[in-house]
């Protein structure tokens, strides 16, 4: 399922829908929103670095970049959190 874009914050709200995070839980999130938002631009350069055009990501690479997104905060929940986490990851990933 491709839904475009989505940052952590949002991959957050989706995978543990009003649950507030604590400050190291959103420390977490800022530190794999970096991660993402940097991976991003980096696609971008190496689609100017190739002479192409670049609007967006591809489908293939926004899922890569999802499923970035998830590996990073998986260990971000806490034990009580997980299993919704991983219930909702695995209904977003499928």
């Amino acid at each position: 399922m491709d839904e475009g874009l989505l940052d952590a914050f949002t991959l957050v709200e989706r995978l543990l829908p009003g649950v507030e995070l604590t400050p190291s839980q959103l420390a977490a999130v800022r530190a794999a929103n970096t991660k993402y938002y940097t991976e991003l631009f980096a696609l971008q350069e190496q689609a100017r670095a190739d002479g192409r055009p670049w609007t967006a990501p591809s489908a293939a690479e926004r899922a890569a970049l999802r499923a970035m997104l998830v590996d990073d905060l998986r260990s971000m929940p806490t034990d009580a959190q997980r299993p919704d986490f991983e219930r909702r990851a695995a209904l977003l990933e499928g």
